[in-house]
């Protein structure tokens, strides 16, 4: 079949070229504007459901609307997910085995626990999951803070996020873009702190 041909003839990922300035503008502007037709008009009506906001002006609160939103199913969805899947209170422990050194194991185990309640973890998990369920994908980054001297990990805004639109796997994506809003201000100084 023709699924099975394209998967064949698709180029591994060791395969693919760098690309170059030119086409990576072309692709940012080819993502927004794939994005915008399609992924934007449903984060846009999943957001509003989850609101509690199921009609717009075009379509009115016509007796069929209400009755077919009487009840809020995306949001007892998302809210369900949240509860079942983040815990209230994310904390690991270790287990000494084959002969480990305790004293390196339960030091692991209070670097990734300080890392946990100094990062606002938790939260991070809560934002990501609620993305995942909400939206079908939450994506998320984690950064060496060097003035904490920790790792830092926080969610990335879904709508200015975008990969590979060629990849058909996550390990063959040959790049992320995270469209950031920044003054000019800000970007000299982080442009700054770079060199």
């Amino acid at each position: 079949s023709d699924l099975v041909r394209q998967e064949q003839e698709a180029p591994s990922p060791r395969s693919l070229r760098v690309l170059s300035n030119d086409e990576y503008q072309n692709a940012i502007a080819q993502h927004k504007q794939v994005f915008e037709a399609t992924d934007k008009v449903l984060f846009d009506k999943l957001d509003r459901y989850y609101q509690g906001r199921f009609y717009t002006e075009d379509t009115g609160d016509s007796e069929a609307n209400l009755l077919s939103t009487s009840f809020n199913l995306t949001f007892a969805i998302v809210e369900t997910g949240l509860s079942t899947l983040v815990s209230p209170n994310p904390q690991v422990t270790t287990l000494v085995r084959n002969g480990s050194d305790e004293g390196q194991v339960k030091a692991a185990e209070a670097m990734v626990n300080l890392s946990f309640d100094e990062t606002d973890y938790r939260d991070e998990q809560e934002m990501l999951v609620f993305d995942a369920i909400l939206h079908g994908r939450g994506i998320c980054k984690t950064t060496w803070n060097a003035t904490d001297d920790l790792p830092e990990t926080t969610v990335c805004d879904i709508r200015g996020t975008f990969f590979d639109l060629a990849a058909r796997k996550p390990k063959d994506i040959r790049y992320w873009i995270e469209a950031i809003p920044l003054s000019q201000r800000e970007f000299q100084r982080k442009i700054g702190r770079a060199h």
